[in-house]
């Protein structure tokens, strides 16, 4: 289990088999959740990362509707 050490500027250093195991790269946005057993941390995720990530959901397709009545307006 890697530790690490905070700085009095409450700053800390991923250390290098972390983020060698998980891809951490300079520049990843990372953010801290309270899994209500402590703290996880996360990376997050590209849009080109996300990209697709929901094609295999079998969702029917998006349909406008054509005659919407969106009232009078005052």
């Amino acid at each position: 289990m890697a530790s690490i050490v905070m700085s009095s500027k409450y700053q800390v250093v991923i250390p290098k088999e972390i983020r060698e195991q998980y891809g951490f790269k300079p520049g990843d946005e990372l953010v801290w959740l309270d899994s209500g057993r402590g703290l996880r941390l996360v990376r997050v995720k590209t849009a080109e990362e996300l990209d697709g990530s929901l094609a295999h959901l079998d969702l029917p397709p998006f349909e406008r509707e054509k005659d919407y009545d969106f009232g009078e307006r005052s």
